[in-house]
């Protein structure tokens, strides 16, 4: 999956080098002259990215280490939804919490918990309670447009939950469908699982209005094969006791300078595996079913005041719940099994952005962010669901926290050169923070380079604050985090380019889980350094990519996120290669790829020496697609096999945490069709 593509506009046609000069050649017309123009302003808007500011930029010059996935390259590696697509991408693992929980791990930091920031159309779809996201068997590669994601900290863009990584999904919008498009599929999962998606887009583009709407639905099993806890407990996982059920509805629209955003997502899922040991049915009845809703609309007008500067008021309104609140009959401890209270949770986001373009002088960002958290949680026995204090009494319905914040930032550019100085100041619950970033940028023909520094912070999340089940957690405070980061970049031609980067990335203070006091604290560090690569290589019908990258951990990370012989990150490969190549023969298109995780160590299950390690060999998955094009002019088959020689792959736990490697990504087979009108 060619991730970036380093574009050089000099060779939009053939390279410099190669042209050559016919005196029988005419000279071009204005309107040959305009048609060029245009086509080189719509190249230049299809590659830009906005994830990294507030406009509009190049990969070369935004300030951050940037992956781009287009549709395209999803469609031609035949990725079904974004855990697939995040599969392919360097630097991303996936790992187990409880209750078949899964969270991402990225540039071997468990970013669980608040530390990735995911985003829907600039939508943040974080689980309100933990900032959590069930990704895998979630978000269709049917409705997605691209995905543009910052490899590093986000937080003076953003704030919140973009303190390692911000991951923006971008979905169809009505000029890229311009019409009905429907997908069916059908698949076989591990050994006796089944898996279904359905999903229908419609997009409408006329001169100043354009909208679309996606709706659709999946459900697969996590896995079929069996699970095993650390205490002699198993179960055979199946559609029954594994299953992700997800629906989702997006919709999206602009006129002129005023711009919507809508989704909708309902997650189904079960975790009867819960914190540590299996638990027993009740009156042969599986008890932990799950179910986590996020729906959210965003407003947006742009208000040019003078050609150079712009006023951008947004307002966004989230609300959902936790993302493991119970569906039906659940195990309440000791026990006792009851049913879960009513949990709501609300976030409220007032922007105010000011985009100052001085021309030769740069651009000047100048804003501020108002965020309002809200958690209204009633507990199964219809008691106050919230600890809002210390003591045993202090219970209460409600609990809320702020954030208002204000963002300066300035960019420009001297010939070759780019610089790039800006802060986020932040006036929280919890205190106040500071987050400078600074970066400077190089280009030179085919050769381009980037140096950033970048701290971030994350504050405390309501429900790791005021949460009845883990109790009162008043003392802890935002955990801080400081980048650098070194990239560089070559097109060899305008088919084949390629880059590298290096990063060192510190976080102090971070937020934990303590199991012994059942609380959330602010202890010890975590400190990754590595690299990544990727190289990519595009023609009209051939293509392919190579990437790689590798994390370590510092020597002051604390020994509770590392192997015993504090080498590697507890649960997390040291290294992953992904590659593929497609070859389209105009009706007929193969696309085969790759990934493969280095061993990986996890947590042995000793209760006597629990940092005692077990290792979980390397894995190669080997996936293909293959798809018939055109069919009545109107319809694409698609057949999509992934871990095709069947894996034993697992998620483990990333922290000492007595939970036992759950199986996932079986072997699976599918059979899909795309129809559009």
């Amino acid at each position: 999956m060619a991730c970036c593509l380093l574009i050089s506009y000099s060779t939009m046609g053939q390279e410099a080098n190669d042209t050559h000069t016919d005196p029988n050649d005419t000279l071009p017309s204005i309107e040959d002259l305009m048609k060029i123009k245009v086509a080189l302003r719509d190249e230049i808007d299809k590659n830009a990215v906005s994830v990294a500011g507030q406009k509009n930029q190049l990969l070369q010059e935004a300030p951050s280490i940037i992956s781009v996935i287009t549709s395209e390259e999803i469609k031609n590696y035949g990725a079904r939804d974004i855990s697939e697509i995040l599969r392919m991408v360097p630097g991303f693992e996936f790992g187990t919490d409880v209750e078949q929980l899964t969270g991402l791990s990225f540039r071997g930091i468990w970013v669980h918990e608040g530390k990735a920031l995911i985003m829907v159309n600039g939508i943040t779809i974080n689980d309100l309670g933990f900032a959590n996201n069930n990704l895998i068997g979630t978000i269709p590669s049917a409705v997605i447009e691209r995905v543009e994601i910052i490899r590093g900290p986000g937080s003076v863009i953003y704030g919140g939950y973009a303190e390692a990584v911000v991951i923006n999904i971008i979905t169809k919008t009505g000029a890229n469908l311009n019409g009905i498009e429907g997908t069916l599929s059908a698949g076989a999962v591990g050994k006796d699982g089944w898996s279904k998606l359905g999903n229908l887009n419609y997009g409408y583009s006329a001169k100043n209005l354009d909208f679309s709407i996606s709706a659709g639905y999946s459900n697969q099993p996590l896995s079929t094969r069996k699970y095993s806890d650390f205490y002699g407990n198993s179960m055979k996982l199946n559609s029954d006791n594994a299953y992700r059920e997800y629906w989702y509805l997006i919709a999206q629209g602009k006129y002129k300078n005023f711009s919507f955003n809508y989704n909708r997502s309902n997650q189904n899922y079960v975790g009867q595996d819960g914190n540590t040991d299996i638990l027993p049915l009740y009156n042969n009845r599986i008890t932990e079913n799950y179910n986590n809703y996020t729906e959210a609309v965003s407003l947006k007008q742009e208000i040019p005041l003078t050609k150079w500067v712009n006023i951008v008021p947004s307002v966004d309104v989230s609300h959902g719940n936790v993302i493991t609140t119970a569906l039906n009959i659940h195990s309440l401890g000791n026990g006792e099994y009851g049913f879960e209270g009513g949990t709501q949770l609300y976030r409220y986001t007032g922007r105010l952005m000011t985009n100052w373009d001085f021309k030769k002088a740069g651009q000047f960002i100048l804003g501020g962010t108002f965020i309002r958290d809200v958690a209204n949680v009633i507990s199964p026995t219809g008691n106050p669901g919230l600890q809002v204090g210390p003591n045993e009494g202090d219970t209460a319905y409600n609990a809320q926290t702020d954030m208002k914040s204000i963002l300066a930032e300035y960019t420009n550019k001297f010939d070759r050169w780019g610089v790039t100085v800006g802060g986020r100041y932040e006036n929280t619950s919890f205190g106040d923070a500071f987050a400078p970033r600074a970066g400077v940028t190089y280009m030179y023909g085919k050769f381009n380079a980037k140096l950033l520094y970048g701290n971030a912070y994350r504050i405390p999340i309501i429900y790791q604050i005021y949460s009845r089940t883990t109790g009162y957690s008043g003392n802890i405070h935002p955990e801080t985090s400081h980048s650098v980061e070194f990239e560089a970049g070559y097109k060899f031609s305008s088919h084949v380019s390629a880059r590298f980067n290096v990063f060192d990335i510190n976080i102090t203070d971070p937020i934990k889980f303590d199991g012994l006091n059942n609380t959330y604290v602010n202890t010890g560090r975590i400190h990754s350094m590595g690299a990544e690569g990727e190289i990519s290589l595009h023609y009209e019908h051939l293509g392919g990519f190579a990437s790689g990258s590798f994390a370590i951990p510092g020597a002051e990370t604390s020994s509770d996120l590392l192997t015993s012989d504090k080498k590697e990150f507890l649960g997390m490969p040291v290294f992953k290669i992904a590659g593929g190549v497609f070859y389209d023969l105009k009706r007929l298109q193969i696309s085969p790829s790759l990934v493969y995780e280095s061993a990986k160590k996890g947590q042995a299950g000793d209760t006597l020496n629990p940092t005692a390690n077990t290792q979980y060999p390397a894995v190669v998955l080997l996936n293909c697609s293959i798809t018939y094009k055109n069919i009545f002019n109107k319809i694409d088959l698609r057949l999509t096999g992934t871990n095709l020689l069947d894996e034993k792959y697992v998620l483990t736990q990333p922290y000492y945490g007595m939970h036992a490697p759950l199986p996932a990504f079986d072997r699976h087979v599918s059979l899909t069709l795309i129809a559009k009108f």
